[in-house]
C-alpha cells in the first residue's frame, strides 16, 4: 500500500509538471485518468493538485468533475459534492459518464435520490449494465426490497463473466440468504460458479460468494432454531454481519434472532468521516423505536490493503494508539447518533485473521494492528456504556474458528455474543 501511494504521488508530480495552458484537452483526459489512479491508491493531496489545475484550464472535462466529487465524498462535503455532480449532468449525457457521476457521490445524498437518478439514465439507456449494477449496489445496501429484482435485472444484461457479474450474484445470494431463502441463494450461486470468473481477476467476487456459499453449507450442517416467534436483534455491519445471520442468543433473560444488515466493505475509516452514514440510517429506518441494535465494522480497516497498516507503518507503533483512539471513539459517536431511537446493545470486536492466512511478519503486523483497534473501540465502547463484543481470543486460539481467511463460523460469534450478553439483566 504505502509502495502504490509513493509510485502514484511520484508519477502525478511528473504529471503536474505537464500541464501547461496549452495542453489539450485529449491530453488533460489522460492526465485526469492517472489522477483518478494515484486518488485510487491513496495519493489524495497530489491527485487534489491536479484537479484543481486542470479544472482551470479545461472547465468542462468531464472525468475532472468525477474526481472532484470523489474528493468531496472523501471530505464529507456534500453540497460540493452535489454541486460537481449537477454541473456533470449539465454538460454530458453520456450513461457510463453519468453513472460514474453518480458512483462518485454515493453515500452523501440520499438514497432515494441516488435512484432516481440511476433510473433517469438506465431510462435513456435501458441496455446500460453498469448504471443497472449501481442501481441494485444503491438499492441493496440500504435494505431496499427491490434489490434481488434489480440484481437479476444486471445479471441478465451481463452475461460476460465479468468482475461485475460475480459481484452482483454474491451480492443478490447475500440478500436471498439474510431474508431465510438459502436454497435460492444457492440456486443463485450455481448460475455463477466461482472458476468462470478467475481469469477475470476477480478475486473479491469470488471470496464473497464462495463465503456466502459456505455459510449455507454451515447453517445445513447446523440447523438453526426456527422459532419464528423469537424476537430480534438487529446486526449491521461489514460482511461479518452475514456470519451472526440466525444465531440465537440470550439478551436481558430472553432468547433473540439475530438479523443481519450487511453493507460489505464499509469501513469504520468512512463512517468516522460520515460517509456512509446514509446507508446505515436507511437500515435503521426498519427498525422499530428502541429496537435492540448491534454494529460491527473495523475489520476491513484492519486488513494489510487498508488505511490503519499504512498509518501504523508511517507513523509508528507509539503514535498509532492514538490514531485507533481517534477512530473509535469517532465511529461510536457516530453510531450511536444515527441509532438514537434505537437500544444500542454494543459493537463486535473484529477478528483475528486465520492462522497462515499470510507470512509471519505480515501476520504479526495484523494482530498488532487488530489489537490496537480492538482496544481502543473497547474503550470507546466502555465511555458510551455499551457492550463490546470481543471475538479476537477465540479465533487467535482456534483453528476451527474461521469460515474463510477472514470471516468466523457462526457459532464462534454466538458463543461471544452469549458471554458478553448474559451479562446484561433484564431491565
Amino acid at each position: 500500500m504505502v509502495g502504490e501511494e509513493e509510485t502514484a504521488t511520484q508519477s502525478l508530480t511528473l504529471l503536474v509538471g505537464l500541464v501547461e495552458d496549452a495542453i489539450t484537452p485529449a491530453a488533460a483526459d489522460l492526465v485526469a485518468r492517472c489522477a483518478a489512479k494515484a486518488l485510487d491508491s491513496g495519493a489524495e493531496d497530489s491527485a487534489e493538485t491536479i484537479v484543481r489545475k486542470l479544472t482551470a484550464l479545461h472547465p468542462a472535462l468531464e472525468l475532472t468533475f468525477i474526481l472532484e466529487a470523489r474528493l468531496a465524498r472523501r471530505r464529507g462535503d456534500l453540497e460540493s459534492g452535489h454541486l460537481r455532480l449537477r454541473r456533470l449532468q449539465a454538460i454530458s449525457r453520456t450513461a457510463s459518464v453519468l453513472t460514474d457521476g453518480v458512483n462518485a457521490v454515493k453515500g452523501l445524498l440520499p438514497v432515494a435520490e441516488i435512484q432516481a437518478l440511476l433510473r433517469r439514465i438506465i431510462c435513456h439507456d435501458p441496455s446500460h449494465a453498469d448504471g443497472m449494477a449501481q442501481l441494485f449496489h444503491v438499492t441493496s445496501r440500504s435494505g431496499r426490497s427491490e434489490a434481488v429484482r434489480h440484481g437479476l435485472r444486471t445479471l441478465a444484461l451481463l452475461g460476460n463473466g465479468s468482475v461485475v457479474e460475480i459481484l452482483v450474484a454474491a451480492g443478490v445470494a447475500a440478500i436471498l440468504f439474510v431474508k431465510d431463502r438459502p436454497d435460492a441463494a444457492m440456486a443463485i450461486l450455481n448460475r455463477f460458479p466461482e472458476d468462470r470468473y478467475a481469469a477475470a481477476g476477480a478475486a473479491s467476487g469470488i471470496v464473497y460468494a464462495r463465503f456466502v456459499r459456505r455459510l449455507i453449507d454451515w447453517w445445513r450442517h447446523n440447523p438453526a432454531d426456527c422459532r419464528a416467534s423469537l424476537p430480534e436483534i438487529q446486526y449491521i455491519g461489514d460482511s461479518h454481519s452475514l456470519s451472526a445471520h440466525g444465531v440465537i442468543t440470550r439478551w436481558r433473560g430472553q432468547d433473540h434472532r439475530i438479523q443481519a444488515h450487511c453493507l460489505v466493505g464499509q469501513t469504520a475509516h468512512s463512517i468516522a468521516r460520515g460517509i456512509g452514514g446514509v446507508e446505515i440510517s436507511e437500515r435503521l429506518k426498519g427498525c422499530r423505536s428502541s429496537a435492540p441494535v448491534i454494529f460491527g465494522f473495523g475489520e476491513v480497516d484492519c486488513r494489510m490493503s487498508g488505511h490503519l497498516v499504512t498509518e501504523r507503518r508511517q507513523g509508528g507503533s507509539a503514535a498509532f494508539e492514538s490514531v485507533t483512539a481517534r477512530l473509535a471513539g469517532r465511529l461510536v459517536d457516530t453510531l450511536m447518533e444515527l441509532a438514537a431511537e434505537q437500544h444500542v446493545v454494543g459493537c463486535l470486536g473484529v477478528p483475528a485473521p486465520r492462522a497462515g492466512h499470510a507470512g509471519a511478519a505480515q501476520m504479526s503486523e495484523l494482530h498488532q494492528v487488530i489489537k490496537s483497534y480492538n482496544a481502543a473501540l473497547d474503550s470507546a465502547c466502555r465511555r458510551r456504556g455499551i457492550a463490546f463484543i470481543d471475538v479476537y481470543g477465540t479465533s487467535a486460539a482456534s483453528a476451527f474458528a474461521h469460515i474463510d481467511d477472514y470471516h468466523l463460523v457462526p457459532s464462534v460469534i454466538a458463543e461471544a455474543l452469549r458471554h458478553k450478553l448474559a451479562e446484561e439483566v433484564p431491565a
